[in-house]
């Protein structure tokens, strides 16, 4: 495998060098970490690109460690995922672009605080961002006090939630960042043939059955100082059908079985509120999570197939359930590829009603 390592700043290509061992992580959060061993000093320093090919395999990273071994006989390098290049936080702006597409929302904020800075010592201008799809969505950005928010986990979450990934390629010209809602075939994957090896299982059922809202509005009094709005706070409550829909309905016989909670939700119109409770039920889930190594010779999984957030649907001893590809792991020293599936979307009805046992 070959490895070239390319400046943050300049974009110029500072090194080329043979890898003497790799071990490469990719997770649906962005968090993880790889690992790359060359038997020379790497021309690079942290914050560097470094992009790895070889034949069916690539990867594209950052750097984020240079460590040289005790007897100097070799440098390991720590890499973070591309992603990882907006791991910042910002001061939400332009919100009302959600309306437009979450597509749209992320490629401005990529232009405004790493292609067109006012501050242009910060700029990145090898880089470009195009929202191909547009994907609009009734819903404000979730943030801390101040409305303050990490873009890197707002991505990740555009692809957990939504389906939304973010392609990078790299050229000699400069890191081209492409946002597409992705049309996908569900991968077949069934648990129990032999390509299929360690296979672990952990299963438990938590659902949010009941959400009760203060719905909160600043409505500004005609005449009135920007800063003196009113505030008016409406509490409502939210249920969940086994069908998965939701309803007002205190007396609906057909109720899901689950927790309760109780959410504050800052939202100017009604639509926006009702997109954040969808959100909340949405992330309804088993802690459900499969993990297995899929044997060098498989023909089940095809290795174009192999990337983070491609949805399945997976055969276990319970039943079949729809998940997607939350983590994937290799490495030089072991044939096997180690993948896991996410948290599985609620897909029973018989657990909503309550029926059956966490095992």
């Amino acid at each position: 495998m070959i490895a070239n390592l390319i400046s943050r700043y300049s974009f110029a290509l500072l090194d080329v060098l043979t890898v003497s061992d790799y071990e490469i992580t990719q997770d649906s959060d962005y968090n993880g970490k790889s690992q790359v061993i060359f038997y020379r000093k790497p021309n690079a320093e942290e914050e560097d690109f470094m992009i790895l090919h070889d034949e069916g395999t690539g990867y594209q990273g950052i750097i984020d460690s240079i460590e040289r071994a005790e007897d100097g006989g070799h440098y390991t390098l720590t890499l973070l995922e591309m992603p990882k290049l907006f791991d910042q936080k910002l001061i939400v702006a332009n919100e009302a672009l959600l309306k437009t597409g979450i597509e749209d929302f992320i490629a401005n904020q990529i232009t405004d605080h790493f292609i067109s800075n006012v501050d242009e010592r910060v700029n990145l201008p090898y880089l470009t961002v195009t929202a191909k799809t547009h994907t609009p969505v009734a819903a404000k950005v979730p943030t801390e006090e101040g409305g303050i928010y990490n873009l890197c986990t707002y991505i990740g979450n555009a692809l957990t939630n939504y389906g939304i990934f973010m392609d990078c390629t790299i050229t000699q010209q400069g890191i081209d960042l492409v946002l597409e809602k992705r049309e996908q075939t569900d991968l077949k994957i069934d648990t129990g043939v032999s390509e299929l090896r360690n296979v672990s299982e952990i299963y438990k059922v938590k659902a949010l059955a009941k959400l009760t809202v203060v719905w909160r509005q600043e409505l500004q009094q005609e005449g009135a100082e920007p800063a003196d709005p009113i505030i008016i706070d409406t509490v409502r409550q939210f249920f969940l059908k086994t069908d998965r829909t939701i309803t007002e309905d205190m007396e609906e016989p057909d109720r899901a079985k689950g927790i309760t909670d109780t959410l504050l939700i800052q939202a100017e119109t009604e639509a926006e509120m009702w997109q954040e409770v969808r959100n909340q039920f949405k992330s309804n889930s088993y802690q459900h999570k499969i993990s297995f190594d899929l044997a060098p010779t498989a023909r089940l999984i095809k290795p174009e197939d192999l990337y983070i957030g491609h949805t399945c649907k997976v055969k276990t001893e319970s039943g079949i359930k729809d998940s997607f590809l939350s983590k994937i792991s290799y490495s030089s020293k072991h044939a096997s590829i180690s993948i896991s599936l996410g948290n599985m979307k609620v897909g029973l009805i018989e657990k909503l009603k309550g029926v059956g046992q966490t095992r």
